[in-house]
């Protein structure tokens, strides 16, 4: 006799698993996607998880204020060099980076490294989430850039645990340059800014659509 406990949460199982498939195949995004040929698909998918850059400013959620600014890239980028405008609009495209887009968040420090009569441009992040940034406040982050003066910005990062000791950054900094330094090199005009990163996380077709799904 069979365990009718066990035929119950077999059935229940089987009915959640039905259930995620047929909310994912509902997704607007996926109904666009699924009329997509292979080779069209891959096309959408490396240029979404590639070409999609950081934006300056703090965007909390991928907001219409954020993806206005993800439409503005698509318009300045030459996308008919990947051919996707081809077989889908601005809109749907918009609507993959709606369903499957997510932020990234980071403090970005920004300066010169001076070598003899030399300038060498440097730039470092560190990733922090939107929590924290609301807690210490985007005007007193920015803030933290108005003395250029790396030390007193290290001593702000630290404070907050976004680096563990002083002089961690002007390290970081120096080493990573260390091969276009002679002597005599120290770190100038610093800034500190926010920029937010839109990442893409879109399956691989044979994941998004099992074979009895895919027309």
């Amino acid at each position: 006799m069979k365990d009718e406990n066990n035929v119950i949460e077999t059935k229940t199982e089987k009915e959640n698993k039905m259930s995620d498939t047929t909310k994912e195949i509902e997704k607007e995004s996926n109904v666009i996607l699924s009329k997509l040929s292979e080779e069209q698909f891959n096309k959408v998918r490396n240029y979404l998880g590639y070409r999609l850059g950081s934006f300056d400013g703090f965007y909390p959620t991928l907001n219409t204020e954020l993806l206005t600014k993800v439409e503005e890239q698509f318009n300045s980028q030459n996308l008919w060099r990947v051919k996707v405008y081809e077989f889908l609009t601005k809109d749907e495209l918009l609507s993959v980076v709606k369903d499957y887009g997510s932020v990234i968040h980071s403090i970005e420090v920004d300066g010169g490294i001076r070598v003899d009569t030399d300038t060498l441009d440097f730039a470092k992040k560190y990733d922090i989430s939107a929590e924290r940034i609301e807690k210490i406040g985007v005007d007193e982050i920015k803030k933290w850039g108005d003395c250029g003066d790396l030390e007193e910005i290290e001593e702000n990062l630290q404070s907050h645990s976004i680096i563990e000791f002083p002089s961690s950054l002007q390290n970081d900094v120096l080493e990573e340059n260390s091969d276009d330094l002679l002597f005599n090199a120290y770190i100038h005009g610093c800034g500190v800014s926010l920029t937010t990163k839109v990442n893409i996380s879109l399956p691989n077709r044979e994941e998004l659509f099992p074979e009895k799904l895919v027309a």
